[in-house]
This record gives C-alpha cells, sequence and structure tokens, in this order.
C-alpha cells in the first residue's frame, strides 16, 4: 500500500496485510479447541448420566470428525478469501471487493457515512494491524457496521483519509444558508414602487378632505 498523503488522492486502491490471513487461521484454530472442549464438556456428561460410555465415546469422534473436517476447509478456502479482498477509495465512496466463488463489491457512498471508528481486538494488537468500522444513516447501532476494512497496517492514515474526503462532502447547513442571505444588500425601490406611494398619498388626502 503507498504512504504519503492519501486524503489528496482522488482514486487509490489498496489491499489488507497478509497478517490478516495470520489473523483467520488463529481464529479458526480458537474456534476448532472451543468446538472440541464443548463435545468433551456436553458428551462426557451426558455419557455418565445415560450409564452408557459409549455414547460419550461415540459423539466425540463424530463430533472430533465434524470440526477437523471443517478446519481442514478453512485452511483450504481463506487463503483464496483472502487474496479477493480489495479496498477502493474514491473522491465519493468506498468500495469494497471480496469474495472468490461469490463475487460481492459494496460501494458505500460517502455522503451517507454518519461514523466511522477504528477498532483493534486483543488478537489485532498482538498481530499488529486494525480494522476501520464504517457505520451510516441506514444501518443502526444494534445491526453493527454496514462494513468493515480489516487487515490494516496503516489504519491510521487510511482512517485521516477517509475522514477528510466525508468533510469535504458534507453540505452547507441551513445557518449558513441564512446568513449568506441576510449579508444580500438591500435594493432600492423602483420607479413602479415610488409612483404606486405617491398616489396612495394623494388617496390619503382626498380621503381627510371628505
Amino acid at each position: 500500500m503507498r504512504c504519503g498523503n492519501l486524503s489528496k488522492e482522488k482514486n487509490f486502491e489498496f489491499k489488507p496485510d497478509k497478517k490478516l490471513l495470520t489473523k483467520y487461521f488463529v481464529s479458526s484454530i480458537v474456534i476448532f479447541f472451543a468446538a472440541i472442549l464443548f463435545s468433551v464438556a456436553f458428551l462426557v456428561p451426558l455419557s455418565i448420566v445415560e450409564g452408557n460410555s459409549q455414547i460419550g465415546i461415540i459423539g466425540s469422534i463424530v463430533m472430533g470428525s465434524i470440526t477437523v473436517a471443517g478446519l481442514g476447509c478453512a485452511m483450504i478456502i481463506l487463503p483464496f478469501y483472502y487474496r479477493s479482498i480489495r479496498y477502493e477509495l474514491t473522491d465519493k465512496e468506498m468500495i469494497v471487493h471480496k469474495g472468490f466463488i461469490q463475487k460481492i463489491m459494496k460501494v458505500v457512498p460517502l455522503r451517507a457515512i454518519t461514523n466511522i471508528a477504528v477498532v483493534r481486538g486483543p488478537l489485532d494488537r498482538i498481530i499488529g494491524i486494525g480494522r476501520i468500522q464504517i457505520h451510516t444513516a441506514g444501518y443502526s447501532t444494534s445491526q453493527g457496521p454496514e462494513e468493515k476494512i480489516d487487515g490494516l497496517i496503516q489504519y491510521q492514515e487510511i482512517y485521516e483519509a477517509l475522514s477528510q474526503k466525508i468533510k469535504q462532502l458534507r453540505p452547507m447547513t441551513p445557518l449558513a444558508s441564512l446568513e449568506e442571505e441576510e449579508d444580500l444588500p438591500i435594493k432600492e425601490p423602483t420607479d413602479i414602487n415610488l409612483a404606486i406611494l405617491s398616489e396612495l398619498k394623494e388617496i390619503k388626502k382626498i380621503l381627510k378632505n371628505k
């Protein structure tokens, strides 16, 4: 990813660092061991209650096989998924490309963004990466961010570039519009207005004389 003042570039592309793939692998291994522990914690007491040790043994073998197969598939699929991720920031949009089986392109207009935040979990801090969460008016807080830019080493530079581009697109506030209208010069009365005013004065004099 290029360095420098990214906020001045009209259009630049970047990809997540390879450390994101490490994060995916570590997360998958953690899920693998958590699934094994859950299986043991559930099946062993069940076999004791039922008085049949075969239930625990067979159940553990089945759950273990499923978990190992899942981990193996994840280790094969994750590198392809990682290589499919690509980010593109323009003057008007944040575009996210991902997916190697089903290609997905998510376009987030910068005008629709209400909040952006840098998030770094424990694993992110250990590995040395961060992610930027993008919130828009169409997504509530309970739904979470509309899009995430994950696997960034230069997360602070990307955050500042994105913030600067969003600020440049902010519309003028109603107060500023009113202030500009108040600064307009007052127009002098035209000849027609003066003629009407003169006629009204003559009518007023006639009514007073009656």
